[in-house]
């Protein structure tokens, strides 16, 4: 009876392709053996690309989402960050200004101060005028 290969088992078309004078037989392996490896082999790769598939292009779209998605998240948090930190600039900013505007009014009532002080006389105690005796003035008549 001839076989074909309607009546065979996936091993059994796997050994049956093998034949004697093959060079895993040569190394010491049996048919059985290569025929295992074989079909391990056929099962590891990865289906066939299909470009225009609805899972790749399904996928594919997914993952372009994924990643507009993940940019646009980074985008709105860098925004922010760099909102708060010109906040944080500008409110430092005016901190100098004000600290500036108090010593410039602190230098200008110090100054008017040193010249309220310079332009008033000063008092005389009498411990600093120096003695002076009045004699009677002669008579030269």
């Amino acid at each position: 009876m001839e076989e074909t290969a309607d009546h065979l088992s996936p091993g059994d078309e796997v050994l049956a392709s093998f034949g004697m004078g093959d060079k895993n037989v040569c190394r010491g392996r049996t048919d059985a053996d290569a025929g295992v490896e074989a079909v391990a082999d056929a099962g590891v790769g990865l289906p066939p690309f299909e470009p225009f598939s609805p899972l790749s292009v399904g996928s594919r779209d997914d993952a372009r989402l994924k990643v507009r998605m993940a940019r646009l998240y980074y985008d709105s948090q860098e925004h922010t960050r760099r909102a708060e930190l010109d906040l944080r600039l500008q409110i430092r900013k005016l901190e100098i200004e004000a600290d500036t505007q108090v010593r410039l009014r602190q230098l200008e009532l110090d100054a008017s101060k040193k010249a309220a002080e310079a332009n008033q006389p000063v008092p005389v105690s009498p411990s600093n005028v120096s003695s002076v005796s009045i004699s009677p003035s002669p008579n030269f008549d």
